[in-house]
């Protein structure tokens, strides 16, 4: 062994200690506050990984430590720290792939109910629940014009996202605009894709739904806005737009039919009809009519929200259950797309203040 002196032990403290630093900054890349599962499930199994990898590597190093400074003695110098630089990096880079994989194969073999929770749901009345929070989304500050949201989209410094529903969009939208269900960017995980360095704006119907979503991805860290009374408010000020002035679905048959409450005992005895709640799961587990079926259409993803779709019998009648004007004009989406399927929708309950 070649003995080292106190300086050269100080050399090789701050050459590790720098190493260690250049390997921190490639191996950790844009982090969100609150990482996703996946990846934290990942990073720790890595260094599990990592730790067992040194554990059997430092027997091997420890017999072969002689023939390993002579190698590195006859080295050049210029190719010594190289060498040492890269062996360090491809065990890191075999522990994480490693880990990776690992992960990957356990999650193939876990059960469909282990599938993780919603982060967060829109309520019938527009609001939003996070981890079982309730937040205020009234506050103005993050609330732009419509005439500067057309300014921003011509600049390119801001996305414009139509969180509404394809049908919806269909129908009138914005030039310029990017279509992303407001399922598929919260509770499908979508947000994580969005370009951090460019302001959000979101676009709705009438902005319940855009407040909602903003409120959402600050809790983020990303920065997004949303356009006060939403594609309504933009047609108001006679901004482009493409489609109808007004919002008109599709017809289909009993889109304007109501039933009123004195049906109730009917429909849910009868056995010929089912009763489509969509409401959120948390105000659905409150309380609901019996036998009701919870299809919170704005808060599924567009596969969730397909099967859910299919799901229910050709040879039953469907009923929208609705508890405000958001629920109701949600039942008429969900009459639209049932209609697709050839599906029979019987008209939309509205159901009194006072039932759950």
């Amino acid at each position: 062994m070649i003995p080292l002196s106190k300086t050269g032990k100080g050399r090789r403290l701050i050459t590790t200690a720098c190493l260690s630093g250049t390997l921190l900054l490639i191996f950790t890349g844009t982090a969100e506050a609150i990482p996703p599962p996946e990846m934290a499930r990942i990073g720790s199994v890595f260094v599990q990984s990592l730790a067992v990898v040194l554990v059997f590597l430092s027997p091997v190093l420890f017999f072969l430590r002689k023939q390993l400074v002579r190698l590195f003695v006859v080295m050049r110098s210029r190719h010594r720290w190289t060498t040492v630089f890269l062996a360090v990096v491809l065990i890191a880079l075999a522990a994480w792939s490693t880990s990776a994989l690992w992960v990957h194969h356990l999650n193939r073999n876990l059960p469909l109910a282990a599938k993780p929770a919603q982060e967060a749901v829109v309520t019938g009345s527009g609001a939003m629940a996070f981890a079982g929070v309730q937040f205020d989304i009234t506050d103005p500050s993050f609330a732009i014009t419509p005439q500067a949201a057309a300014q921003w989209l011509t600049s390119g410094s801001h996305v414009l996202i139509d969180i509404r529903e394809p049908v919806e969009f269909a129908t009138r939208h914005v030039p310029g605009s990017i279509p992303i269900r407001l399922g598929d960017l919260m509770a499908g995980g979508e947000y994580r894709q969005l370009d951090p360095n460019k302001k959000i704006v979101l676009l709705c119907e009438a902005s319940e739904r855009g407040s909602a979503v903003a409120a959402f991805l600050r809790l983020k860290g990303i920065q997004a806005l949303y356009v006060e009374n939403g594609i309504r408010g933009w047609i108001e000020q006679k901004l482009p737009y493409k489609g109808s002035a007004s919002m008109q679905l599709p017809d289909f048959a009993n889109k304007y039919k109501r039933l009123a409450a004195e049906d109730i005992n009917t429909l849910v005895t009868s056995g010929k009809s089912v009763l489509i709640d969509v409401r959120s799961r948390a105000e659905f587990n409150s309380g609901h009519l019996p036998k009701a079926i919870n299809l919170p259409l704005v808060n599924l993803p567009t596969d969730e929200l397909t099967r859910a779709l299919q799901a229910i019998p050709l040879d039953k009648e469907i009923v929208g259950v609705a508890y405000d004007r958001f629920g109701a004009y949600y039942c008429l989406i969900v009459g639209y797309l049932l209609d697709q399927q050839n599906k029979r929708y019987g008209g939309t309950l509205m159901m009194p203040a006072e039932q759950p």
